[in-house]
């Protein structure tokens, strides 16, 4: 029987353990993967011979006792080298405020014992933030899809997607619960770790925080992966024990010993003072201290016969009150020739510190928190002692108890035994609250809150005709620390949640699961979780505040305006209200058509009534183009809508031109293999230089001094032209009189000609009448000559 280690999770009540490949009590197939690993493969599901059982037994006591002296040695160097860091946290711990001060702590009974809570303000609105980033509503899973993702892969990562979604917030209902309580302590100490395993009793992956002042790092290395020695402290009680000595988790071993306060430190007792929790006198009776330990050991018994001795990974479970192991198992896989130690553990680092842990805000703001608490005091004291100051009373005064009270408008009578009052009572000259303690007061608080990013604080300085824009750069500036943290935090998210993945993907079978989210039905199988998919947080690392993301989306919706033939405008819409928060979106925007083609005409109607247009390849694109110009002109309003439009038909128009030109059907707007596409510009460009060379080269570009020296010669010419012309235009003026004049000549003659014919011819007619008379006297009536 293959047995296996326990976990157990930190205030947890289920016991875990960790799933070996083939055992024979339960159906785990896998284990928590290294973040750079690949998910398991087939080969690594077939019998291993025992190589993940307990091999404490096959070791010698010597052996047996040398692992254990090194272990405890080590680990108590690792606790003892972090004393410095748990009493500052535990000093930050007393200064949050939300104990009460007793009051032998104060310097006198009427003293005030308030904190200042500017460290706890900063704390709660850091928390506040990343608590709605990291882990939002909806699920803290996303899945990357690339532009060259097919559809069966978009598809795959959808559903893988939602089922982590639903495992995280549905079915693990604790998850959210100790994450959030996992912010809070990462935000006030720095850092905090998560361990991902698989649950027995559910069979399911899951990942639960540790505390840090739990998990104890080797104090000769800076992080958690370069660590030779993490050591998980648990405090199990003797049942559990026994429950996993039956099932064979553990050795049989004696456990009846007494429990010394090995897993307490100053965080827990200021936590437990804080909680109003006192530890009790049966704990050191019912629980126990129970180490568990992933560190490097160079056993003998587990060497190689032909290699040499090396240090390999182990989990050593023991109890360091009794020196007992409870468990020694092999933490890398049997096919690993480097023996690399199978990662379990996530580090959360609020910010980098000098050593193995993070800085939190009780170190970032702690020093600044106790002096505003010692101020804050001082100033309510010194108002408190100026209302109601004392002083001093003489001995032969009988005031009982020294506590007169006298109320408004009440006059009390004191023996004074003949003295003078004024002389028998005086009070000390207390005066009233400082100024200059305020300022410093106010000053201080303003500087605690600047470190620790407190942009709200700022953004309340802004005037409300701030523009965007500038608004949008105080947040960045004022932002940036914020954003880091973020940043960082999403790293560690992102390596818990692909632990997850990779453990899912071992634990599913071939047979889909079937699974129900956001009221619809979907399913997963192993093969769905071997794509290697890139698993990252729903957080935009890029933006810190719910008030930049609509900021930006605004600016987005003025740019898809200003340019809509650049944008869809219906993602546009769509990606505004998704950053606003708007639910079944689908209802809200009307989801566009593509576009019937249609005439011309009818198409301009379209547009008037704001529905879409469609272009197809068979139509008349010039025409269109014509038409739809004319109607422009007449309704400019339109322009946006009809410009897109007749750039279609203009893009249209060059593809047919294009496929003319080569005499083929060229493959368009499809994602075609590099081969394919330079086949087609080849295509086209031939034929370009082709068409080219049938027609009249263009004319060679000239010089702007070639242009200079035409425009010179062409004013000389215009020049010479004119002068000409008024040459020309004085001769034709000089020919025209003449030929005036002698037409006047040439008149002049032809009326005296004419005058001179006509007298001839009086003259010719007159003669010819006088010999008509004569012969009428020589004829007879009958007309015979006499």
């Amino acid at each position: 029987m293959h047995k296996r280690d326990l976990f157990d999770s930190d205030d947890q009540d289920v016991t875990n353990v960790i799933a070996f490949p083939n055992g024979d009590d339960f159906d785990e197939t896998s284990l928590p993967l290294d973040d750079v690993d690949v998910p398991f493969e087939e080969e690594q599901e077939e019998d291993t011979d025992g190589f993940w059982d307990d091999i404490t037994d096959e070791l010698s006591e010597a052996s047996q006792d040398k692992v254990v002296t090194d272990l405890i040695r080590g680990i108590s160097e690792d606790k003892a080298s972090r004393e410095g860091w748990e009493q500052q946290i535990q000093s930050a711990i007393q200064n949050l405020g939300l104990s009460w001060e007793t009051v032998d702590k104060l310097p006198f009974a009427q003293a005030t014992g308030a904190f200042d809570t500017t460290l706890m303000q900063a704390c709660l609105q850091f928390y506040a933030l990343a608590q709605a980033e990291l882990f939002p509503a909806e699920g803290p899973a996303k899945i990357k899809t690339f532009k060259r993702s097919d559809a069966f892969f978009e598809d795959c990562a959808e559903r893988v997607e939602q089922f982590l979604n639903w495992q995280l917030t549905s079915v693990d209902s604790d998850y959210y619960v100790d994450s959030r309580r996992m912010l809070f302590y990462l935000i006030l100490l720095g850092s905090a770790f998560k361990k991902v395993y698989t649950d027995p009793l559910t069979q399911r992956p899951t990942a639960r925080f540790i505390r840090p002042q739990h998990l104890l790092i080797d104090n000769e290395t800076s992080s958690l992966t370069a660590s030779d020695r993490i050591t998980h402290i648990l405090n199990l009680s003797r049942q559990d024990l026994q429950l996993r000595q039956q099932y064979g988790f553990y050795r049989e071993v004696d456990l009846d010993i007494e429990s010394d306060d090995l897993l307490d430190s100053p965080i827990d007792d200021a936590i437990r003072n804080l909680d109003g929790v006192a530890s009790t006198s049966e704990r050191p009776t019912d629980y126990l201290t129970v180490w568990e330990s992933h560190c490097l050991l160079t056993i003998e018994e587990d060497q190689s016969d032909d290699a040499q001795s090396i240090a390999k990974p182990y989990i050593v479970t023991l109890l360091p009150e009794s020196r007992q192991i409870l468990s020694i198992r092999r933490n890398w896989r049997p096919e690993d020739a480097t023996f690399t130690r199978i990662n379990y553990f996530v580090q959360y680092t609020l910010l980098p510190g000098l050593g193995n842990y993070g800085l939190g805000y009780a170190q970032l703001l702690g020093g600044n928190s106790t002096a505003l608490t010692s101020l804050l005091r001082q100033l309510i004291d010194k108002g408190i002692l100026s209302n109601f100051p004392g002083g001093l009373i003489a001995g032969n005064i009988d005031i009982a108890n020294n506590d007169k009270m006298i109320g408004p408008g009440e006059f009390h009578s004191i023996p004074v035994y003949g003295k003078d009052l004024r002389s028998s009572i005086i009070p000390l000259p207390y005066g009233e609250p400082s100024m200059v303690l305020k300022d410093l007061y106010d000053t201080l608080s303003r500087k605690t809150l600047e470190l620790a990013s407190c942009i709200d604080h700022q953004i309340a300085d802004q005037r409300a005709n701030t523009p965007v824009g500038t608004t949008l750069a105080h947040l960045d500036v004022s932002g940036r620390l914020q954003m880091a943290m973020l940043r960082g935090l999403r790293e560690s998210l992102s390596q818990e949640l692909t632990l997850l993945y990779q453990l899912w993907g071992g634990t599913l079978t071939e047979d889909p699961m079937f699974f129900s989210r956001e009221g619809e039905m979907s399913y997963v199988s192993a093969q769905d979780f071997q794509l290697n998919h890139v698993i990252s947080p729903t957080a935009d690392s890029g933006l810190s505040t719910q008030t930049q993301r609509i900021a930006r989306a605004q600016e987005l919706l003025k740019l898809a305006q200003s340019a809509p033939q650049l944008f869809n405008q219906h993602a546009v819409y769509e990606r505004i209200c998704r950053t606003l928060g708007i639910e079944n979106i689908d209802e809200v925007l009307i989801t566009p058509d593509s576009g019937t083609p249609l005439d011309p005409v009818s198409e301009n109607m379209r547009a008037l009534s704001g529905a879409s247009l469609g272009v197809a390849p068979w139509q008349n694109h010039v025409a269109h183009i014509q038409v739809h110009e004319a109607f422009l002109a007449q309704n400019p309003q339109l322009s946006p809508v009809l410009m897109a439009h007749i750039a279609e038909h203009q893009a249209q128009l060059y593809a047919l031109q294009m496929q003319m030109m080569t005499g083929v059907e060229l493959p368009l707007n499809q994602d075609l293999p590099p081969a394919v596409q330079n086949q087609v510009a080849l295509m086209v460009a031939n034929s370009l230089t082709e068409t080219a060379d049938t027609q009249p080269q263009a004319p060679q570009p000239i010089d702007p001094q070639q242009l200079i020296e035409i425009d010179i010669q062409e004013r000389a010419e215009a020049s010479r032209r004119k002068l000409e012309e008024a040459e020309i235009k004085a001769m034709m003026e000089k020919l025209k009189a003449q030929m005036k004049f002698q037409t006047e000549v040439i008149k002049e003659e032809n009326k005296a000609a004419i005058a001179h014919e006509k007298n001839q011819t009086d003259l010719i007619i007159a003669q010819l009448k006088q010999d008509d008379v004569a012969v009428e006297h020589h004829m007879n009536p009958d007309g015979e000559v006499l």
